[in-house]
């Protein structure tokens, strides 16, 4: 039984040890998302470079000896290449009208696996400055998996996971948000009719 017991533990430090040699952190370039509102930007006074990241919590550094971890800056840092990208984010942080926070809930992450799939439940909250209440607010849950084939190491397999959950679930709040502002504005007023040519004389 102990023999067992003792086989166990070193097969489960072994592969925490192939799973972690090399973890690195997740990247922020890796995480962000391109062109999404650049239709709704075009046609939406308002949300043109109004935008700053505010606080972003919840996430965890990489220990090198453990597995790769999602950081707080990283987060941001996605956060704001992705307003960026879709012309939302403000040159000036304290010229930006609305303000977006991010908190990392909790993470479902594998431990082994060939595919490995990654869940963050992420809450979003959007305000705009000097207005009570808020703009949008909502916990989103998505998810990605990296399959072998992207790498045969785990420990970048996993960081490809991560990588790949923070950018779905920064597209889905992008969308949700996208849905929450054309509601506010309400369905497209119908265009004037054209006035009628005036009559030539004969």
């Amino acid at each position: 039984m102990v023999g067992r017991r003792n086989v166990s533990c070193a097969l489960a430090l072994l592969t925490a040890a192939a799973l972690a040699g090399c973890s690195r952190p997740a990247r922020a370039p890796r995480m962000e998302v391109h062109d999404l509102m650049s239709q709704t930007v075009a046609r939406s006074t308002g949300l043109e470079e109004s935008f700053t990241v505010g606080d972003v919590t919840g996430g965890s550094e990489t220990n090198p000896l453990w597995t790769p971890q999602v950081g707080n800056d990283a987060f941001r840092a996605a956060l704001e290449r992705s307003l960026q990208a879709n012309r939302m984010l403000a040159a000036m942080p304290d010229s930006a009208r609305y303000v977006v926070f991010a908190r990392l809930l909790e993470v479902e992450r594998p431990v082994v696996g060939l595919a490995m799939r990654v869940a963050p439940r992420i809450a979003y909250r959007v305000i705009e400055r000097g207005v009570p209440g808020e703009v949008f607010r909502e916990e989103i849950t998505t998810s990605y998996v990296a399959q072998f084939e992207e790498s045969p190491l785990g420990a970048e397999r996993l960081r490809l996971a991560n990588e790949g959950a923070i950018r779905e679930s920064i597209r889905e709040f992008l969308n949700r948000f996208r849905d929450v502002w054309l509601a506010r504005l309400g369905p497209p007023s119908d265009p004037p009719p054209a006035a009628e040519a005036e009559a030539q004389p004969s």
